[in-house]
């Protein structure tokens, strides 16, 4: 009888795991090239948002190619450095709470020290996102957005 209980117990705990590692999937497949989905998630759907930026913000020190990168608009004529999954996380993450894919000129996180994509400028971005993040969960998301909040506030990191 033990042996079932524990049988049974393992099987919910592998199924449990699996489940929460597929709900990400999704979300690593948008900024990630080598992940590929064959099932699609609402992304207006306020409740798969706060899904996705908690999944998004596990990705901080995946140093792979991320899936895109540049500019986001015709006017820039910069060169940006090549993105990384974790930069690509960041940026997916304010165009899914700004509903706009160009909210920035370049997929390019610009620090005090004006370089792009410095391990100290993402490093303080990963924070600055977790603490707004804290507080749009506690207010909810259309509130947060009636209130422009800004995942960079204050951490004197911009996106270009």
């Amino acid at each position: 009888m033990t042996k079932i209980l524990i049988l049974i117990l393992f099987l919910i705990f592998a199924f449990s795991s699996n489940v929460r590692a597929s709900e990400c999937k999704y979300w690593l497949a948008q900024v990630d090239p080598n992940t590929e989905v064959n099932y699609e998630v609402d992304e207006q759907n306020p409740q798969n948002i706060l899904k996705g930026i908690n999944c998004l913000l596990k990705l901080q020190g995946n140093k792979k190619e991320g899936l895109f990168g540049g500019a986001t608009n015709d006017s820039v004529s910069n060169i940006f450095p090549k993105t990384t999954v974790e930069i690509c996380a960041l940026y997916y993450i304010s165009y899914l709470f700004y509903e706009k894919w160009d909210h920035a000129d370049g997929v390019a996180l610009v620090g005090k020290d004006k370089k792009n994509n410095s391990s100290k400028s993402l490093k303080t971005a990963f924070a600055s996102y977790r603490k707004w993040f804290k507080t749009v969960q506690k207010i909810g998301l259309e509130e947060a957005r009636k209130q422009k909040l800004d995942p960079l506030a204050g951490s004197r990191v911009s996106w270009y």
